[in-house]
């Protein structure tokens, strides 16, 4: 008895074509959107997301999401450990506007936490401080996000990026 069912019941039985959004939920039992049968259910495809690699010093290289220009070498920094004075350690590994030092930024690449304001938000706080690039490390399990940054970044997961933190440390 969802409403919108109804209105595309109304909308068949006037012999219009009704195709709605499967969703995003899947795959898995029950995860279909729109399943009554006046209507069509139209997936989505999966297509493979753009990738990038983090690259240590060691060698070792973690592979994450990205739709930005790869960096050449470029030194790292936590961003909490690059926090301005006065700002909150909690906001600073969020990379929130305003919380990085340009004097300890300039010319580095940013590692920040997901979390709380919108990713590309956090690369342009790398970018006002001078960072040349960013790592944005997931802090529990959750998607990866090809997102157009302001600045060269790779998104990894929460097990990939604890690995670059203790390295970066």
């Amino acid at each position: 008895l969802d409403p919108d069912e109804i209105a595309f019941l109304f909308a068949a039985d006037a012999g219009i074509f009704v195709a709605a959004s499967a969703g995003n939920e899947g795959p898995g039992a029950s995860t279909t959107d729109h399943v009554s049968p006046w209507l069509t259910s139209v997936a989505a495809s999966s297509t493979k997301i753009n990738e990038k690699a983090v690259q240590l010093g060691t060698g070792e290289r973690f592979v994450g999401a990205s739709s930005t220009p790869t960096l050449k070498a470029t030194p790292a920094v936590l961003a909490v450990k690059v926090r301005k004075d006065n700002a909150d350690k909690a906001e600073a590994k969020l990379c929130y506007p305003g919380t990085l030092d340009k004097n300890k930024v300039k010319g580095k690449v940013v590692v920040c936490d997901r979390g709380v304001i919108a990713r590309v938000d956090k690369s342009l706080t790398v970018e006002k401080a001078g960072g040349a690039g960013m790592v944005l490390v997931n802090t529990s399990p959750d998607s990866l996000n090809a997102d157009l940054h302001f600045v060269p970044t790779v998104h990894v997961d929460d097990v990939d990026g604890a690995a670059i933190k203790d390295y970066v440390k």
